[in-house]
This record gives structure tokens, C-alpha cells and sequence, in this order.
């Protein structure tokens, strides 16, 4: 290379790694992801809610760590104790701190009250036809605040109001509305009555006995607590927050009460006129709040820990002419040294800065709030910076409107140039909703209004507001839920068009008879004929709280009727038991508590479909009503209120069932399912049956509403009854929809009432007629009946639609009024689209497109959090199958898209069965979601299947799953020489105890080549847990083998012996007792658990299931004269084996419960006749709580781990990583055992979907909920010893071992014979003889005469046992001097005769 070209290459590579380095610091710079989550959590006054979670929402948005911020509303009282007790880092309240709060805060800590905003308390009222001149003296108020003035025409209130005359003729009571104890409003009102006119509220001499606390000679209480009197049930009325105060005072008529100056204004109440200090008449819209010096004069603003803060009441203050009297400051409680919140305390410190900033301050009015001025915010934030103290580190910083480069992007710099696009989005709404708001106030001559059932509210609001959106002049639509029943008493009422309440009513059923009698009155009436226009189809659903030991309990119409006749009261009920397939064990459990009936107590649409459906379907048993009735007289077992409310709304109905343990009713399906309730299964027949055929005799089908296909209803019942929509419905329809087989038999038809004639309603009658129009497009792809299908409902078949719309398109209209048009999306049609009166597809209010881009930009960031958020998912295991978790856990951890992480905890068999029982007792309690899935552990690895006693005291708290994944064989384990053989007989004398010692005759017999303890040792027998699956497998093995055996003395019951020990020590036990201390019952993968490499532990043999081979749980009849299995064991061969015989058994498994919630106590895989295997197998469990619903995201999680561990993939994996010791399901046993029990979970609606794909290119509906098989992790970090990876390895590295290693296996071997065996003399020396001979050989001549010579030390240590030997590699200890000690030896890696049939039988002979 030339010096010229060596220079430019130079140049470039320096200017690379300048590039390279330069790179790496962004890298740095950027890498956050182990920066710890910063948190800050306050309480306090609801008062302020809304601007400090704004305020913290910005925070979140503009800060780069990850910063999660809260405020509780729960008012200034519990705020201020929450803070003092340290619950939470700041309170707030619109009080100082209580002086016990405030002194309870020992020296040398200090607590600071930093004010932030000023607040007004007003006086509202809700008197019709009254407006803002109401006017209410101090001590009038005082008199009506404490009961002695009732009503609104008191002369009193009537004298100082003479300017409204009309006060004298409302003699109506006055409905008081009052917070809750623990408010900054009462705090207000009741110091303002106690200044200004302490002569009533305070002097209590001449008070009525029923004040409420209170005594002659006693004050009032006056704070944020008073006494309240309650002369009158119902006049006094409690509201908890300002916003139900304020939803209170509107929704009472003739109402009085009192909140947030701007909280009641923005509500549209009548605020009331009130005196000052200095007797100025004003309401708070016409006042000064909070003037500079009117702060300066109130509040301690040179000193926030001063204790004369507590003393600061700006209420009823002189300050001025126009000073408002009922004025309040809201201030942060936070202590003045927070260091002990390490690194939180600046971000708590920069919170209250910004509250106090410009920024926060604009925001105020928004909120009707009054901001403090601007030096006293300025003033207040120079002494908050010089009075806080917070950790040195890290130093939060704030970027503002100025950039500061590079400093900007530090980690903790709160940035007005960062923002989330959801906060922008959310501000800018809310902007053009108002704007959007004011738009429809110019103009209402376009309205429509309905009022009816509550089961399509939701579409009849939805189709309200896309017409709204689309019409270019403003249009009015509003719609009222009041149920069907009144929906039909206010249409009877119309007298004529112009008195109607609503243009239109929805019902669940036809009008009543006499109604439509009444309202079709005689051709050519002013009203004319009336129209029952049905639109969609809704169902029924029945739901329950029980806890039967079944997820979803089932009915039939006859069991239906029972319940509601009364007849059927508990759950042991014989025939509610057997078609719940319940065990009598649960059952029996729940003899004692009576099914809770819940009904509606006022006539419902609801009760008319029940009624409906058991007058028709199962008339024997339904005795109350004959047809569909709106109301019954039910039994008195039947309730129909609850805590003392009648249930009268669906909402009603949802509170009860709630509620109420056990409990069953009925209300719309959409509503039901809305709550989060469970539904029941009804028993219905199939479509091919014959009505008249006795129901006990037909097939039928198992449906829930969901499962029902609604449209089948009006299809099979006979479209024609529909025909003509003006007749009278009741009468054609009659129970026709009800009881249809094969689909759901309680169907609700949604009819829209509305008349003929129109021509009274002027504009309003074509905007109603092409409301309907849109409602009922004609076609079921239609855009209105996509709405029903949005809104939970199902739209009328096509031929329906077309007799509602002829119907519609004939009403009379008034003439000269307006004929509105449609345009279709993207189908201009050109001067029309744009004309007056055309629904445009292709217009859209601001409002409603901001509306549908924050729904889209919420969708991408759900989306994206979902991508980003951890779900985490506990797990408890027993010890022996923790090799499965580590499996399970490292692949769904690696192949879920979004971050799944598998918390593992071990423990015994009862011990994990306890964690299940407390997150099922955590499941039914009050905790949050959020903490039952942070202390729960909803999944866990059961050895076997659960006890029937234990079973039933698990499905008492709540139905479980139990789901077979994995197969596993039994062993009985012991520590000595491999080999042991153990027939059935013997291992059941074992049991028994009628073997009790080693040296027992058929132990002895059977074992001849083995050194077994010739003494009268005892065996001691080890299991983990006496009621377990091992047990149980042995205990049944023995059974079901004993006759065949000749020992039938066991044939029918055996027990274990008293002497045996249970114990979760066992490989410790066995490994420190010595050779043959003890026999262990437990699962084979015992033998891989940390501790028993090298330890000597053994699996004993037993007879294979068919042919009687002895074999171990590691080994198959089939592979012990495959000469290729002799080194590896052929593991892959032996799990096959155990797959095959298993799953050529599944479909012949009895006991397999109808319900996987159900008992598996019986199901046993023994005898496994069918194949030649080891004979003790069993399955192992995922036990699951059958709905996972309360768990949200991790729910649905668990549904994914399920699914993923009865696939074929992990079946794969489990073959290749476990095996010998786990063996996975084939694919028979999966499909008829696993995925059945699989498919009965329960997950909360909308959680993620986790669907199993190969690829990440596969196309699914939930990416971010997906495990991608592709990304399955490497076994090799979980595989066990033995399995197919662990042996290809070893058979790969063995020509590499150590000479070390083998030296350190010789030396124990030599050590156990030993310490066992007594040496003979003869045969030493004769043995040395050979073996030196054998050595000098060995290194003179070949190979061939090294073998020689081991077999003649064979010959001479030969038992004269006539098995047939093999040969195992072992270390030959060769002395080469007199001295014997290890250091006079040489060791030589040869071939040893041993005396078996395989590798687990191997008997090392002693030299």
C-alpha cells in the first residue's frame, strides 16, 4: 500500500472509532431499562381530585423514568389521618390538620401545609319553577339545617322572599342533602351558621329530643362533622362526595343542600343567596374569593410548619364588601424531611412545585377553581425549595418552555417538551366536545325521544348519536330507561299527539291486550293504529353465585320451575345433583343452606320471558301462571327485595345475586354478562326432537344464551306472526317464541311502540321515521343491525325487517314538513348529499371523530402496553416435579410476545393445596384485583390428583380444574447395590408391615446376587404424604394385582403399616441412613433431585404390567435386549412406551368426571394391562381455579400457560428433556382428557386471547397475547440426567472422561464392599496372584490378555450364580507394595463382570 493510501485508511480508521464510540455513549444514554419505578401516592378532599390527577397524569407523560403517580378521593378527614398514620406520602384537604393529627407528629419531624388553590362553598336548591333569586338569611338557614323549618312555604322563607310570590303555594317539604361525616363542605357551612348567627345553630336550649347528639345546654358540633336531625324518613338524605351531592340535589325535587361553589354551577343548580360579614347580599358568582390581601391576612405564609396553621379558618372573614363568606383553602399535608423516601422525595417535592406553577394555575378555571396570585404562588415556592428537604439524589430537575439541549434529556428531567399523545389527545376533546356542546344548544327543533326497556338501550343511544353526528341542521335525540312495563303505562297515557311524553317506547314483549285495545280505539281516531315494530332480539339469562363444585351450574325447565314454585330449596337435591354430576360429598356439604331465589318484585319484561318459557315447556311442573305474565305471585321462598330495597331494575337484580352466596336469578343476558356474573346452562332439546315427545325421553343439548343461535327463534317459531305489526301481538305471538329446541327458550323480542299516525309530532315525525329506518336497514349486513350485533343483541331476520320497514314507510306525516335522506359512505351523490336534511355518512361532528380517534389511539395504546406490561403469573410445585415447571416456565417465557413471568415456589403436596385454598378464599373476598394477582397463586403442579377429601374441601371455596399433563412412574427407592427386585406380594408385605427386616425370606430369595444385610435389619418405609398420588398408585397397583399374584389377601383393601414415616427429607434421609436404611415411595424424578448425584439412591424393579419382566421405572421390557440401550437407556423408547400404553387406555379410564371440576380421585392408570410396562404410573395435574375472571390479564395468561401444556409441542419437549422421568400425554389422552377440561375455564371478557402459533408471521387476532412455538429456548439448561439430551451428551463426551473421575467412582465402590463384605483370605491372595499376573500383561502385551485375566478374578470370586454377565466399566486398584495404602496402589480402567439382565440390575463383583 502506498504511504498516501496508508494515510487516507488511517484516517478512516480513527474517524470509525470516533463514530464507534460516539455511537456506544448513545447507546448508554439511552439504556433505562433497570431504572426502578418511582412512586408517589396521596389522599384527601374529593374537592381537587380532577386537577391533581390531571396534574399527575402530565407528570407521567413528561417525565422520562417510569414514574407512577395516585391520589385517593376520600375527603379531607381520612386524607389528613392516612398522612399522619404515614399511609401515604402527602394529604390534602380543605382544612388545616386536625390539631390531635398535627401534635401526633413527634420532634423533631415537621409537617408542612402548602396551599395551593382557594375554593367557595354555596347553598344550592331544587325548586321548580324557582330560579337563582332564592334568598336565605344565616339564621334561616341555621333554623332549616337543624329541622325546625320543613317546608318551602314557612313564613318565614316566604317574608324574605316577596319577590317570588309563587314561594306561598309550594308546601312541599324541604329535602335536606348533606355529605357524609368527614367533609370540608360541612367544615364551611357549619362555621358560617355558628359566626353568623350562633344564637340557633349553636344554642341548643329549646331543641326537639330527636337531634341527633345533642342535648339543652349543649353547642352544636361545628367542623368537618355535625349532628344532623332526622325528624322525617327520607328528608334527610346522605350524599359521600360532591358529586353525589350534586347528583342528589338534582334528581330531588324541592331539594336543599350544599357543595362546591363551582361543582353546583357547572351542574346547572340554583345557587342561593346568602349574607356576608359584612351584610352584603351575593352568591359566589358575583364575590371576591380570593383577593391577594385577603390570603395575606388569613393564612401563615411565612412559616409552612408553623402550628398556627391548624387554626387558619377563612370562613365568614370581614375582609371586604363583597368578601364571600364561605370560603376554604385546600393545602397539601407533607412532612418537611422526606429523605426517607430515598430517591421519591424530589419527584414528591417537584409535584407540589408544579401544583404552585403558572402552568397548573391556568388549568384552574377549567375546574371552577381559584388559583392563588402570583406572588404568593412565586413566594410559596421559594419557601417550599428552602423548608423541604429531600435525598441529595437524584436531583429532579424541570425543563420549561426554554430548551435546555442534552440537559433536556437527562433521566430525571420533567420536560414541558415531552408529552403523551393520549394527554393531547384527551385535552384537545374535551375542548371540541365543549365547543361541540354549545353547537346543539343554538337549535332544537329536530327532536326525537323514546323511554323503555333496558336491555337496547345501548343501540337505540348509539344509532341516536351517529344520526346527531351525520345531520347538518342540530338535531335532539334522547332516550330514557324506565323498563318495559312503565315504557307501556306512559304510551297507554297519551290523550292526543300533543301530550305524549315520548315520540316513541321500547318494549321486551308485545303490548298488553287491553293496552292496545285501548289505544287502537275506533277507525279514524286522532291516533290511529298503533305499530309494535320488532327491531333485534335480546335472551334471558338465568346467573348464579354458587359454589356446587361445577364452574356452571345446570338446569332444566323442570328443575326451573321447581325452583321458582318453591319447591326446590337445597343444593343436595337429588336431581339437581345428578345433572350437575356433583359428588354427594359436596352436595351433602351444602344440605344445610337453602338456594337463594331472587325474582322481580314489579312486572318486567324479564318475568314475562321465565314465565313464558315454564308455561309452555314444562306446564306439569309450572303451576303459577298459565302464559307469559309480567308478574307472579310468587311463594314466600321466592325474595324479592334485598336489604330491604324491592328489586325492580335489572341493577337491582345484579346487586342481589352479587351479594348473595348461592344464589339464582334471572335478568337480561347483555346485563348479566356486563357485570361479570356467571349464567347457567339449560338443558334444552334438540332441534330434531318432537315437541311432544316427554322431555325425559329427548336428546338434549347443554346451551347458554351465548352459545344460542337467537335468530333460530323467530325462524322456527313461524316468521308469519310478525305479518302484521299493527295487530295486536300479544294475542298472535303468545308463547310461540318461548321453549324452541335447539336454541335458547327465553328469548326477549325488542319492539318499538310508536303510532300509525305521526301527523302530531310536526318535524319530530320524520326524524322518528328515519330513525327507525336506520335501526332496521332491511339486511341483516346492514349498519343497523351491525349496531344490534355491537350492542349485544341479534337483528331480526331480513324478512322481519322488510314488514317493519313497508310498516314505517306508510306512517302519516304532517304536511310540508321535511322527508329526511341517506348518503353512504364514500358515495357522494352530489347537491343531495349536501342538502339540509340528509344523514351523511361521509359527515361527522368534531366531537364524535375526536371521540373515534381517541378510541383508536387508546386501542394503539393498549396495544402497546400490552406488548410492554408484565404479567405475572404464580406457581407452586412439589420438588419431584419442578424438572416439568423449569420447562414450562423457560419456554412460555420466551415465546410470549408480551413479557410473561412464571413465579415458582415449592412446597409439599398439602403445603401447595393450602396456597390454592387461600387464593381461592382471596377470590370470593373484597381484595382488589390487583392485590389477589400480585399474593395469589392461582396454578399449581399436583403429584396425582387431589384426595377426595380434600377435593371437597377445596370446591367448597370454589370450583377447581384438574387437567392431566404429564405421566409419571412411581418408584421405590432405596439406597444400596442396583438390582433390587420386588414382586407385588412382597412389596405389599412391605406395606402391611407383615415385612419388616431385609433379610426376610422373599426379599432374600428373590435378590440371591445381591450383598443384602444378612442381620435383622429393619426396612424403613418413607412416603411424602400418606393420602398422595404415589401412595395411592402403589396401594391400587396391589389391589388390582394380588389375586393374580397369590397373595388375593390383599385383593380387597390394604393399609399402610403404623411404622411408616412421613417425611419431605426423603432423598436426605435415605442418602445420610446408609445402604438399606429405608425403601421411599415417591416418583421416580426423585432420583434427580439436587443432592442424589453419586449418592448410591436406586430404583428397585417390579414386574412389568403384562409379561412379569422385573424392570425400574427407567427401563421398558422392550428395551433390555436392545444392545443399543445399554449404555443410554434408551430413554426416548422407555417415555414412548409409557405415551402409548397410556393413551391406547384413555378412552377405557373410568371415573373421569363429566365436569374436569369435578372429583378425579378415582381415575387411575393402573392396571395398565393393555401394555408390557413398569407397572406404577400415574398422572400428574394442573389444578386451576375454574374461573380465573377476577385475575384479568393473568387470567388469561393461565390460559395460555394451559393450552400451551397439553400441546403437542411441549409433549415434544417434555420426550426430549424428561424422559425417562416425565412422559407427556399422546394425543388421544390429550384430546379426550386435557383439552375437555381445558375448555371449562373461565377468563374476564376481552382478556388476551394467547393463541399457540409456529410463527411470528402466522396471523392471529391478538398478536400481543400469542406464544410463538418458533422461539421455544434451547433443553439443554433444563433437561434431567438420564433424558435424551443429557445421554446424547454423554455418549458424545465419555471417551473423555477424567481419569480422575473414574478413579473417585472406583474408590466408592471399593469403600461399600468393603465396609460390607468380609474378605476372604484364599480368595485375596489368589485374587493379588492373578491380578499382578493380569497387570504385567496388561502392560507387555494386548488388550485381549488384560480381559483374560479379569475373568479368572471373576471365576474366583464367583457365587456359582448361573446368570448370565455383563460387563461395566469400573477403576481395578492394583497394590504394587506391601504397604496397602492408597498411595501403594495403581488404578486401571477395566471391564467388570457383573451379574443382571441390564444396566439397573448390574451386582459389581468384589476382587
Amino acid at each position: 500500500m502506498t504511504k498516501h493510501g496508508k494515510a487516507i485508511a488511517g484516517y478512516l480508521a480513527l474517524t470509525l472509532a470516533i463514530l464507534l464510540l460516539a455511537w456506544a455513549g448513545v447507546a448508554r444514554s439511552q439504556n433505562t431499562a433497570s431504572m426502578p419505578l418511582y412512586q408517589v401516592h396521596g389522599s384527601g378532599t374529593s374537592n381537587p381530585a380532577p386537577i391533581i390527577w390531571r396534574v399527575m397524569d402530565v407528570m407521567m407523560a413528561r417525565t422520562k423514568p417510569k414514574i407512577a403517580m395516585s391520589y385517593r378521593s376520600i375527603g379531607s378527614g381520612a386524607g389528613g389521618d392516612e398522612f399522619t398514620n404515614s399511609t401515604s406520602a402527602f394529604g390534602c384537604g380543605d382544612v388545616p390538620l386536625s390539631k390531635t393529627n398535627f401534635a401526633s407528629i413527634q420532634a423533631p419531624k415537621q409537617m408542612m401545609h402548602v396551599p395551593f388553590l382557594v375554593g367557595s362553598v354555596s347553598i344550592f336548591h331544587n325548586i321548580p319553577g324557582i330560579g337563582e333569586d332564592l334568598f336565605l338569611p344565616p339564621c334561616t338557614l341555621a333554623r332549616i339545617f337543624r329541622g325546625a323549618i320543613d317546608r318551602w312555604n314557612h313564613s318565614e322563607i316566604v317574608g324574605n322572599n316577596s319577590h317570588l310570590p309563587d314561594l306561598a303555594r309550594i308546601g312541599n317539604e324541604i329535602n335536606i342533602v348533606h355529605r357524609n361525616p368527614g367533609s370540608s363542605s360541612t367544615y364551611a357551612l357549619t362555621h358560617y351558621l355558628s359566626r353568623a348567627c350562633s344564637s340557633e345553630w349553636n344554642n341548643l336550649t329549646n331543641v326537639a329530643s330527636t337531634d341527633i347528639g345533642s342535648s339543652p345546654g349543649q353547642n352544636r358540633r361545628v367542623g368537618v362533622t355535625t349532628d344532623w336531625h332526622d325528624d322525617a324518613p327520607g328528608r334527610w338524605t346522605t350524599g359521600t362526595n360532591s358529586q353525589t351531592m350534586v347528583e342528589k340535589m338534582a334528581s330531588n325535587l324541592y331539594s336543599l343542600g350544599y357543595v362546591e361553589s363551582g361543582q353546583g354551577l357547572a351542574a346547572g343548580l340554583n345557587e342561593v343567596q346568602i349574607l356576608n360579614a359584612r351584610n352584603t347580599r351575593l352568591t359566589s358568582t358575583t364575590s371576591d374569593i380570593a383577593s391577594e390581601p385577603f390570603i395575606q391576612s388569613q393564612f401563615v405564609l411565612s412559616n409552612l410548619t408553623s402550628a398556627n396553621w391548624t387554626d387558619v379558618n377563612p370562613v365568614y372573614s370581614n375582609a371586604s364588601e363583597k368578601q364571600w363568606p364561605m370560603v376554604l383553602g385546600t393545602y397539601f399535608y407533607v412532612m418537611a424531611n422526606v429523605t426517607n423516601l430515598n430517591e421519591t422525595g424530589g419527584l414528591l417535592k417537584m409535584f407540589l412545585t408544579y401544583m404552585l406553577s403558572d402552568d397548573v394555575a391556568n388549568l384552574m378555571p377549567e375546574y371552577n377553581f381559584i388559583a392563588l396570585p402570583d406572588n404568593i404562588r412565586k413566594n410559596l415556592t421559594a419557601l417550599l425549595g428552602s423548608t423541604m428537604t429531600v435525598a441529595a439524589t437524584p436531583n429532579w430537575q424541570i425543563e420549561s418552555v426554554s430548551t435546555q439541549t442534552y440537559a433536556g434529556q437527562q433521566d430525571f428531567v420533567f420536560s414541558a417538551k415531552r408529552d403523551s399523545y393520549l394527554m393531547s389527545t384527551v385535552s384537545s376533546l374535551a375542548l371540541d366536545n365543549k365547543e361541540a356542546k354549545s353547537t346543539l344548544k343554538l337549535g332544537d327543533a329536530y327532536q326525537v325521544h323514546g323511554s323503555g326497556s333496558f336491555v337496547s338501550a345501548l343501540m337505540i343511544r348509539h344509532g341516536m348519536q351517529i344520526l346527531q353526528s351525520r345531520a347538518r341542521v342540530p338535531i335532539t335525540m334522547t332516550y330514557r330507561t324506565v323498563g318495559s312495563v312503565e315504557a307501556q303505562a306512559e304510551f297507554a297515557d297519551y290523550v292526543n299527539m300533543y301530550q305524549s311524553y315520548n315520540h316513541f317506547k321500547v318494549g321486551d314483549m308485545p303490548l298488553d291486550s287491553f293496552v292496545w285495545s285501548n289505544l287502537t280505539g275506533t277507525p279514524g281516531s286522532p291516533i290511529g293504529a298503533v305499530l309494535q315494530l320488532p327491531f333485534a332480539i335480546s335472551a334471558l339469562g338465568l346467573f348464579h353465585t354458587k359454589s356446587f363444585g361445577r364452574p356452571s351450574l345446570a338446569l332444566n325447565c323442570n328443575l326451573l320451575a321447581r325452583l321458582y314454585s318453591g319447591t326446590l330449596k337445597y343444593w343436595n337435591d337429588t336431581d339437581l345433583v345428578n345433572l350437575n354430576q356433583a359428588t354427594s360429598s359436596i352436595a351433602d356439604q351444602k344440605a344445610s343452606a337453602d338456594i337463594a331465589v331472587f325474582a322481580m318484585a314489579a312486572p318486567s319484561g324479564a318475568t314475562y320471558a321465565l314465565t313464558g318459557y315454564l308455561a309452555k315447556s314444562c306446564s306439569d311442573t309450572w303451576k303459577l301462571t298459565s302464559e307469559p305474565s309480567v308478574t307472579v305471585a310468587w311463594p314466600p321462598t321466592i325474595r324479592t327485595s334485598f336489604q330491604g330495597v324491592n328489586i325492580t331494575t335489572p341493577e337491582l337484580m345484579q346487586a342481589a345475586l352479587s351479594g348473595t352466596p348461592n344464589s339464582v336469578g334471572y335478568l337480561p343476558a347483555a346485563l348479566g354478562y356486563n357485570a361479570g356474573l356467571k349464567e347457567v346452562q339449560l338443558d334444552v332439546p334438540e332441534a330434531a326432537e318432537a315437541s311432544s315427545q316427554p322431555q325425559q325421553q329427548q336428546k338434549t343439548r347443554r346451551l347458554t344464551s351465548q352459545d344460542a343461535n337467537l335468530t333460530l327463534v323467530v325462524a322456527q317459531s313461524n316468521e308469519a306472526v310478525f305479518n302484521d305489526v299493527s295487530a295486536n301481538l300479544e294475542a298472535v305471538v303468545k308463547s310461540a317464541l318461548y321453549g324452541i329446541p335447539g336454541t335458547w327458550p327465553m328469548p326477549m323480542v325488542q319492539y318499538i311502540y310508536m303510532f300509525r299516525n305521526l301527523s302530531g309530532y310536526g318535524y319530530s315525525g320524520p326524524l322518528l321515521r328515519a330513525f327507525v329506518e336506520f335501526l332496521v336497514p332491511g339486511s341483516i349486513t346492514g349498519e343497523g343491525s351491525n349496531l344490534a350485533i355491537q350492542s349485544g343483541l341479534t337483528p331480526m331476520p331480513e324478512a322481519v325487517q322488510k314488514i317493519v320497514r313497508d310498516a314505517v314507510a306508510d306512517v302519516s306525516l304532517k304536511t310540508l314538513t321535511v322527508n329526511w335522506h341517506t348518503e353512504g359512505e364514500g358515495l357522494a351523490d352530489g347537491d343531495a348529499g349536501a342538502a339540509l336534511y340528509t344523514f351523511s355518512a361521509n359527515r361527522q361532528s368534531y366531537d364524535a371523530y375526536e371521540l373515534d380517534q381517541l378510541r383508536s389511539a387508546l386501542s394503539q395504546v393498549q396495544l402497546q402496553l400490552s406488548y410492554g406490561l408484565l404479567t405475572v403469573v404464580r406457581v407452586a410445585c412439589t420438588p419431584d416435579t419442578f424438572g416439568y415447571i423449569r420447562l414450562l416456565r423457560g419456554d412460555v417465557q420466551d415465546m410470549a410476545n408480551s413479557p410473561i413471568r412464571i413465579l415458582d415456589e415449592m412446597g409439599s403436596a398439602s403445603a401447595i393445596v393450602d396456597v390454592l385454598s387461600r387464593t381461592l378464599g382471596g377470590a370470593k373476598g373484597d381484595s382488589s384485583q390487583q392485590q389477589m394477582v400480585a399474593t395469589s397463586t392461582p396454578l399449581v403442579v399436583h403429584p396425582g390428583p387431589l384426595p377426595e377429601a380434600v377435593w371437597t374441601k377445596v370446591s367448597l371455596l370454589a370450583p377447581v380444574l384438574q387437567i392431566p399433563v404429564s405421566i409419571r412412574p412411581v418408584a421405590v427407592i432405596y439406597k444400596g447395590q442396583p438390582g433390587l427386585k420386588l414382586g407385588l406380594c412382597t412389596l405389599a408385605g412391605i406395606l402391611s408391615g407383615s415385612i419388616t427386616s431385609w433379610n426376610d425370606r422373599q426379599i432374600q430369595d428373590a435378590n440371591v446376587a445381591l450383598r443384602l444385610p444378612s442381620s435383622n435389619k429393619p426396612i424403613q418405609l418413607l412416603v411424602t404424604d400418606k393420602e398422595g398420588g404415589d401412595v395411592d398408585a402403589v396401594l391400587r397397583y396391589i389391589q388390582k394385582g394380588s389375586e393374580a399374584a397369590g397373595c388375593g389377601q390383599y385383593n380387597k383393601t390394604i393399609s399402610l403399616a403404623p411404622s411408616v414415616i412421613v417425611a419431605t427429607d426423603i432423598v436426605t434421609r435415605l442418602v445420610k441412613g446408609g445402604n438399606y436404611s429405608g425403601l421411599a415411595l415417591v416418583a421416580a424424578s426423585y432420583l434427580v433431585l439436587d443432592g442424589t448425584t453419586g449418592a448410591g439412591l436406586q430404583a428397585a424393579a417390579l414386574p412389568s404390567s403384562r409379561t412379569g419382566t422385573f424392570v425400574t421405572p427407567l427401563q421398558a421390557p422392550s428395551t433390555l435386549s436392545d444392545s443399543s440401550c445399554s449404555s443410554s437407556g434408551c430413554p426416548d423408547l422407555v417415555t414412548s412406551a409409557y405415551t402409548n400404553a397410556v393413551d391406547a387406555a384413555a378412552g377405557s379410564l373410568t371415573s373421569v368426571p363429566y365436569d374436569a371440576s369435578g372429583s378425579w380421585s378415582s381415575v387411575s392408570l393402573i392396571p395398565m394391562s393393555q401394555a408390557d410396562i413398569y407397572p406404577l404410573v400415574r398422572f400428574d395435574y394442573l389444578i386451576v381455579p375454574a374461573d380465573v375472571s377476577n385475575f384479568g390479564n393473568a387470567g388469561a395468561a393461565i390460559r395460555g400457560i394451559i393450552r400451551y401444556a397439553i400441546h403437542s409441542a411441549m409433549a415434544s419437549r417434555i420426550q426430549e428433556a424428561l424422559a425417562p422421568y416425565f412422559s407427556p400425554l399422546g394425543p388421544s389422552a390429550r384430546r379426550s382428557l386435557s383439552e375437555a377440561a381445558a375448555t371449562q375455564l373461565t377468563v374476564a371478557r376481552g382478556a388476551g386471547s394467547w393463541e399457540i402459533v409456529s410463527s411470528s408471521t402466522d396471523i392471529v387476532s391478538d398478536p400481543s397475547s400469542t406464544l410463538v412455538l418458533s422461539r421455544a429456548p434451547s433443553v439443554a439448561d433444563v433437561a434431567l440426567t438420564s433424558s435424551v439430551v443429557t445421554t446424547s451428551s454423554v455418549a458424545e463426551e465419555s471417551s473423555a472422561l477424567s481419569l480422575e473421575v473414574v478413579q473417585e467412582e472406583a474408590v466408592k465402590a471399593a469403600k461399600q464392599a468393603a465396609a460390607e463384605n468380609q474378605v476372604n483370605v484364599d480368595k485375596l491372595n489368589r485374587t493379588y496372584g492373578i491380578a499382578v499376573a493380569a497387570l504385567v500383561l496388561g502392560l507387555i502385551l494386548s488388550v485381549l490378555s488384560l480381559l483374560l485375566a479379569l475373568y479368572a478374578v471373576a471365576l474366583v470370586r464367583g457365587s456359582g450364580s448361573s446368570s448370565q454377565y455383563k460387563y461395566d466399566k469400573q477403576m481395578f486398584h492394583v497394590p504394587i507394595s506391601g504397604g496397602g495404602g492408597r498411595g501403594d496402589q495403581i488404578e486401571l480402567p477395566v471391564q467388570v463382570p457383573y451379574a443382571g439382565t441390564s444396566n439397573e440390575d448390574r451386582v459389581l463383583m468384589e476382587p
